[in-house]
C-alpha cells in the first residue's frame, strides 16, 4: 500500500487523574544497565468524530515516534518529503496482545523478508502494513532486546531508497520490568471502554 499522510490527526492528552487511576505512572529503573520501557495510552481523533486508542511506546522517557522522527529526518529530506519522517502511530489497542511485543505477533503485523520481525508501530493512517516500523525482538530468560530495525518500504532494494537504521538502537530491557509494562495494555483497553461509556452517557444527557 502506498504512503499516505494525514495532517488532520493530532494527539489528545489524557487527564492525569485518569492515567494515574489506570496505573500509568513513571518510575526509575534500579537496573540502569538496561533501557527503560514504558507504555502509555494515546488517543488520535478522526475526522468522523471517532477516535483511535493506541499503545504508545516510550523508551528511556522519550516517545519512540519522537526518536524516529529525529533519526529519519535526514533520509526524508533527501526525498524532499520531511513529513514522512516519524509519521507513525501506535498499534490500535483493539488489535494487540501483550505477547506481540515479545515477538509473537499475528501475521497482520509481521514484517521482514521471512516475517521474522514485528511491527512496533504502524502508519498514522491506522492501516496495518501501510508504513510500519519493525524490529527483531529477541527474548531471553532475563532480557528483551529490540534490534535490526527497518522501514519495510525503505529497504536497500526499495524504489524510494534505503533508510539505514544501523545507528538506531539496539534497546535492551530487563524482561521482568518489560513484561510488567505489557500487562498495562489491558489498562489501555479499560480506559477506552470507560471513555466510550462516558461519551455515550454524555450524549444521552444532551
Amino acid at each position: 500500500m502506498g504512503r499516505t499522510n494525514h495532517p488532520m490527526w493530532s494527539s489528545v492528552s489524557i487527564p492525569g487523574s485518569i492515567a494515574q487511576a489506570a496505573n500509568f505512572g513513571y518510575s526509575s529503573s534500579p537496573m540502569s544497565q538496561y533501557n527503560v520501557f514504558k507504555i502509555e495510552p494515546h488517543v488520535l481523533p478522526l475526522e468522523n468524530g471517532y477516535v483511535r486508542w493506541t499503545v504508545q511506546l516510550v523508551v528511556d522517557g522519550r516517545d519512540l515516534i519522537e526518536r524516529l522522527r529525529e533519526y529519519e529526518m535526514p533520509f526524508a529530506l533527501q526525498e524532499e518529503a520531511p513529513q514522512i519522517a516519524g509519521s507513525y502511530s501506535g498499534i490500535d489497542v483493539e488489535g494487540i496482545i501483550p505477547s506481540h511485543f515479545l515477538g509473537q505477533c499475528i501475521p497482520l503485523h509481521a514484517c521482514g523478508a521471512n516475517d521474522e520481525k514485528v511491527a512496533l508501530l504502524e502508519c498514522e493512517c491506522g492501516n496495518a502494513g501501510c508504513w510500519p516500523f519493525a524490529a527483531r525482538i529477541t527474548v531471553t530468560d532475563t532480557t528483551v532486546c529490540w534490534s535490526d530495525f527497518e522501514q519495510p518500504h525503505r529497504r536497500a532494494d526499495s524504489a524510494g531508497g534505503w533508510w539505514d537504521y544501523a545507528g538506531f538502537g539496539p534497546f535492551e530491557f530487563a524482561r521482568d520490568a518489560y513484561e510488567a509494562e505489557l500487562s498495562k495494555i489491558s489498562n489501555v483497553r479499560d480506559l477506552q471502554l470507560r471513555s466510550s461509556l462516558t461519551a455515550k452517557t454524555s450524549s444521552r444527557l444532551d
